[in-house]
């Protein structure tokens, strides 16, 4: 098990050490610690942490954290620990055998004799020079803490350190008021005794002047906190609150004394009992979480809160000790991260998607290029070799040559096409035209492909068609997309194909009885090379002439729809302002 925990401190220490400030190896450190300060035989700060009150709300996990800060040292009698007027060294001392005592301005003010007692806690929230004077009186150990509120707000664990000396504090708080509680109880028993005791007076006075003096370093302590501290009665009534209150919310601490906390402090949804639930836990042990800071007319202001039960000696309750943060730097940090991640997530998606593009350009080029340079090379390569093939079987390889080469050059055109228009270097030629003529001109090219596979070609021509504005040769591009679609996926039926006028726009639609599309397909047309998902698909297309008719259409500030179910058809129509809006020759990319 030893070997387990040195391992683990090992590893922590490691992790933080970018964090941790680095110790003072100069004379002053030298000075404040003695010549003779040498390191203790207790090696085991763990179980320390573990003994101290403060540190048993802290699970197993957290104490391990906490651990790569902690040392325990020795220190002969009369070393000193700390010096009067000298910059806090960012240490909290804890005291677990021995005696120290403490001085200012050379006066002796109280001995720390008990297991547990602390002192130098101020390190934990002020940069302010030493108030006071340690030194040992006996031969002493000390369980030592590094502070971690002067890390870089930029350092790694800045955050969850604080919030451990956040809930530290609030327990030390409690603690000391408690004792402030216990002895302000003495301090008055004493005076209803100085009548009748007058040879304790002495002794009494010395007494009383150390409470008082301890009460001064106390609220000192609470009023220069960083941290809000509030405390409470156990009615929830705010009694007292510090100027922390004031500079850190905005929110004037006199103006708050009488008022209920919940006017103040806003718990979590989750909280279902509310502030009786949770003053439940912060009697039973302690609550912590996150509230928002009720800040009149403004916005809420979320902080993390620590809050705590103060009892006296009977284990009676006198009140609580509320402790809160703002942490809107924090959360807009997490808010930014959060960003980054959704952002990251997004061009994770757009790469893969892109991948997948790749792959499928990559299966269109292997079969759709391949395929017609195989046929030209084979027959080209017959051609070559004398005797090979028959004079009168010449003319069909020479045929077979030059629709492959036709079929090769339109995927290249097509391609090209795409990659033109997508990069803004395509020329659209707007002229003004009837588009009527255009389509009745198509649809005739095409009505002996239709017979020829038994299917009806109706053509609708609304009359009284006038001039628009577009791009006749890439019109005509589109119109022979759709309907050579039309023609290649309709075995029975039959095409109609109309064309209407409005006051704004043509609306030219070509309706079939074919198989239709899927709707994974449908969704898919608009991108290039979707299609391409295995190679029997190829027999039907090469995934390149919907994608290229879309950008042509967006070119001429148009829409062009899909309408199609498996088996029930495909209706294309195409939506053409009669002006453009833009005649740069670029199109939206997809």
């Amino acid at each position: 098990m030893a070997s387990n925990t040195t391992k683990s401190k090992t590893s922590l220490t490691e992790q933080l050490k970018a964090d941790v400030p680095q110790r003072n190896q100069g004379g002053k450190e030298k000075e404040l610690r003695g010549q003779e300060g040498q390191a203790a035989p207790i090696d085991d700060p763990l179980t320390a942490l573990r003994t101290l009150s403060c540190f048993k709300q802290f699970n197993a996990h957290e104490l391990q954290e906490i651990l790569p800060l902690s040392e325990i040292r020795g220190y002969p009698p009369e070393t000193v620990i700390l010096r009067e007027g000298d910059d806090s060294d960012n240490r909290v001392y804890f005291l677990l055998t021995g005696g120290v005592s403490v001085y200012v301005a050379d006066n002796f003010i109280l001995k720390l004799k008990r297991s547990g007692d602390i002192f130098g806690e101020m390190s934990l929230i002020s940069q302010e020079l030493r108030s006071a004077t340690v030194k040992t009186d006996e031969k002493t150990t000390l369980l030592e803490l590094s502070s971690a509120l002067t890390f870089d707000p930029g350092a790694r664990n800045y955050y969850k350190f604080r919030y451990f000396f956040s809930r530290m504090f609030n327990t030390i708080l409690a603690d000391k008021l408690r004792m402030t509680s216990e002895r302000a109880g003495m301090y008055e028993h004493a005076v209803r005794r100085n009548e009748q005791i007058t040879e304790q007076s002495v002794g009494l006075q010395e007494q009383i002047r150390q409470h008082l003096d301890q009460i001064r370093v106390y609220s000192h302590l609470v009023q220069s906190a960083k941290d809000t501290i509030v405390i409470i009665n156990t009615s929830g009534i705010i009694l007292e609150a510090n100027d922390a209150l004031e500079i850190a919310f905005g929110i004037p601490g006199h103006k708050q004394t009488g008022i209920a906390i919940a006017e103040l402090l806003q718990i979590p949804e989750k909280e279902e009992q509310g502030w009786p639930g949770v003053f439940d836990k912060a009697s039973s042990g302690g609550w912590n979480g996150e509230v928002l800071v009720m800040h009149g007319t403004k916005d809420p202001i979320p902080a993390d809160c620590s809050i705590s039960l103060v009892q006296n000696e009977n284990a009676e309750a006198l009140a609580y000790s509320v402790i809160f943060r703002d942490i809107r730097e924090r959360k807009a940090f997490e808010e930014k991260i959060l960003a980054q991640s959704a952002e990251l997530e997004k061009i994770n998606r757009e790469l893969r998607e892109l991948d997948r593009l790749k792959d499928n350009f990559m299966t269109l080029v292997s079969h759709e290029l391949r395929t017609p340079l195989s046929s030209i090379i084979a027959y080209a390569e017959a051609l070559t070799i004398e005797g090979m093939v028959e004079p009168e079987e010449q003319g069909e390889f020479l045929q077979t040559i030059h629709s492959e080469s036709l079929r090769l050059g339109e995927l290249v055109n097509k391609v090209l096409s795409i990659s033109k228009i997508e990069s803004g270097q395509m020329a659209f030629e707007f002229k003004e035209g009837r588009l009527d003529e255009l389509v009745t001109y198509m649809a005739a090219n095409y009505r002996p492909k239709a017979l020829s596979k038994a299917l009806q070609l109706d053509v609708r021509i609304d009359e009284n068609f006038h001039s628009t504005h577009y791009d006749p040769g890439q019109i005509q591009d589109v119109l022979r997309e759709i309907l050579d679609n039309a023609l290649k996926f309709t075995d029975s039926g039959s095409i109609r194909v109309k064309a209407t006028q409005n006051e704004t726009e043509s609306l030219i639609q070509v309706q079939d009885t074919g198989k239709g599309m899927e709707g994974n397909v449908l969704i898919g047309a608009r991108n290039k090379f979707d299609w391409v998902e295995n190679i029997g698909h190829h027999q039907s297309g090469i995934g390149l002439g919907l994608p290229l008719s879309f950008l042509i259409v967006d070119a001429h500030s148009g829409q062009l729809e899909l309408q199609s179910a498996a088996g029930e058809g495909t209706t294309v129509s195409i939506r053409l302002p009669h002006r453009p809006n833009s005649r740069e020759t670029s199109s939206r990319t997809m």
